[in-house]
């Protein structure tokens, strides 16, 4: 119950479209009501006074009220697409928001499939809940009051018998929610994670051919669709039997109220004329609480799916500003101060132990060691994806967590090994860092990355299309462009993780040249896999066992004959084999 409550504070920002939709509701009804008592007058004014006049004039009510309905229905279904899209837009925005202010740290243990299909189709799926259900309750509220007011004059105990047969007909269904709950609870759990399979799947596609392991992952996703299907067929069975219920439950009280109303008008209790009005109302009484029911059952999936995006919106973020937090203070060329730092990951050994190191300002400083020893941690903290457990990290003299946690990743430009691009245009994915970026501003930006050359001979040049996640480009003309957005952002601080591991020779070197143009005038943090990338650093910080091993320049690193030089001679052995 508590996930209903909650769902209905979104209401608030589609009042008015709730209120508009309750208004179209009760007229269309009302459209249903006149002509329910319109037709009970026509049987009367047949077996009465067969007045032809006022009969036809009766029948020509019936056709505009009929009318009237028809075109209220269509500007309904208009109405409440336009209402659906603001409710699941304004959802969606929040949950985005939120899973921003969560970031990488906290969102990277999560399957993408999942999220996606609670973003996409779990918000989707709570449009009847919203747009239909919530209006209905106050059309059935409504409707029923003044149905059970206006039968009052014609006869009070067959208007009570049939009010209390209208609420057994929604009491009884309710009695089914846990069954149908659970039942659906499940069909979203099992959607959820064929979803993310065939996601999996497609992402992994390349992966997949090169292992021949198609028959292997097509194993797993019939197995998952099988569950689905299966799953499918339970709920439609219980949701059709639900349904089923409920037209019996109006069907036979719509009955029983129509016979005790014929029986009383056969002894005289009541006048004969009551009974067709009684006959045609009452089953317009039951049309909208089988609406009602209908709208219930079509809420149910995305009741189900509430209860993860809760779950989720209830995650707290582990990373977040204080009350006072600066948004300025961060210089030109930026010291940079590790002090004490220990950290790690949840569940895990301390990756980062005791480190204590200096980033001079306007410097170049390399951090290097073996796999494992804490390097990509170091840029974690860098972009502050996480906070040390102890220790603390200084920017330009202040603790980094003193600032706005927007004002300091503003600050900031990266570049990753794994280069991200947006399915898009190369101008849109350079433009990412800087929306408000000229076209002159773009070209200079790829030009300083040693990425124009490549650009201009693309189809469309800038406006080519790259694919998604960037798939038809190279690596090295990926990581220019990555390079140029990261040139555009022009920050004070740049940080290079691994940035030219996995491209060929001929790219390193342009992607070299482009780094050095980009880390003068800023501070830079570089992490290198091949060391002979980092030789002309100003410092070269070496990592072992998550502690700060060795650091000085190449030639006094090498002097020392230590864990660099080990490296290095490894690095050169491997190159001449």
């Amino acid at each position: 119950m508590n996930v209903y409550i909650r769902l209905l504070g979104f209401l608030s920002d589609i009042k008015k479209e709730i209120a508009g939709k309750t208004l179209l509701g009760l007229v269309i009804s009302a459209t249903y009501l006149v002509q329910a008592v319109l037709m009970a007058q026509i049987v009367n004014l047949v077996f009465g006074s067969q007045d032809k006049a006022e009969l036809f004039s009766r029948l020509a009510a019936v056709v505009a009220a009929i009318l009237i309905r028809s075109w209220l229905m269509m500007r309904n279904e208009s109405y409440t697409k336009t209402m659906a899209q603001k409710i699941k837009g304004k959802i969606r925005s929040v949950v985005l928001e939120h899973m921003f202010r969560l970031g990488p740290g906290q969102m990277n243990d999560k399957r993408s499939g999942e999220l996606t299909s609670l973003v996409l189709d779990g918000v989707e799926a709570l449009e009847h809940f919203y747009v239909s259900f919530i209006p209905q309750v106050f059309t059935v509220l409504i409707v029923g009051g003044f149905s059970f007011f206006y039968l009052l004059q014609y006869d009070p105990l067959t208007s009570v018998i049939l009010i209390l047969a209208m609420v057994l007909c929604v009491v009884v269904p309710i009695a089914t929610i846990p069954i149908v709950e659970k039942n659906i609870g499940d069909y979203w759990t099992d959607y959820s994670r064929l979803t993310a399979q065939y996601i999996d799947a497609v992402q992994g596609l390349t992966t997949l051919k090169t292992l021949d392991a198609e028959k292997s992952m097509g194993s797993i996703l019939k197995k998952e669709a099988t569950s689905f299907w299966r799953r499918s067929i339970k709920n439609t069975g219980i949701s059709l039997s639900n349904a089923s219920l409920m037209l019996i439950l109006t069907s036979v009280t719509s009955s029983i109220t129509v016979v005790i109303a014929a029986l009383r008008a056969y002894n005289g209790t009541i006048e004969a004329a009551a009974v067709p009005v009684f006959l045609f109302l009452t089953v317009e009484c039951a049309r909208p609480l089988f609406d009602l029911n209908r709208y219930w059952h079509s809420s149910f999936l995305g009741l189900s799916t509430a209860e993860g995006l809760f779950e989720l919106m209830d995650t707290e973020p582990k990373i977040v500003d204080r009350e006072d937090a600066a948004k300025n203070g961060i210089e030109e060329m930026p010291e940079i101060r590790f002090e004490n730092v220990t950290f790690s990951y949840t569940g895990s050994e301390d990756v980062l132990k005791d480190v204590s190191f200096t980033i001079s300002k306007g410097s170049k400083t390399a951090i290097v060691g073996r796999s494992g020893s804490g390097k990509s941690t170091i840029v974690n903290l860098l972009i502050r994806f996480y906070d040390p457990q102890e220790g603390a990290i200084k920017i330009s003299g202040k603790d980094m967590r003193d600032y706005e946690l927007s004002y300091l990743q503003s600050r900031m430009s990266a570049v990753f090994q794994d280069t991200f691009l947006f399915y898009g245009t190369v101008r849109e994915n350079i433009r990412m860092s800087r929306p408000d970026a000229t076209d002159e501003e773009i070209v200079a930006a790829a030009r300083l990355a040693r990425a124009d050359e490549f650009i201009d001979k693309l189809p469309e040049g800038y406006d080519t299309i790259v694919g998604e996640r960037g798939l038809t480009l190279s690596g090295g003309e990926r990581q220019r462009i990555s390079i140029a957005r990261a040139i555009i952002k022009d920050s004070p601080v740049m940080i290079l993780d691994e940035a030219t591991a996995s491209v060929d020779a001929e790219s390193e070197k342009l992607i070299q040249n482009a780094i050095d143009e980009l880390s003068r005038k800023r501070t830079s943090v570089i992490v290198a896999h091949r060391l002979s990338t980092v030789r002309d650093a100003d410092n070269i910080i070496v990592l072992e066992n998550g502690t700060v091993a060795e650091q000085g320049t190449h030639e006094e690193l090498l002097a020392k004959k230590g864990i660099y030089h080990e490296l290095i001679k490894a690095q050169e052995e491997i190159k001449n084999v």
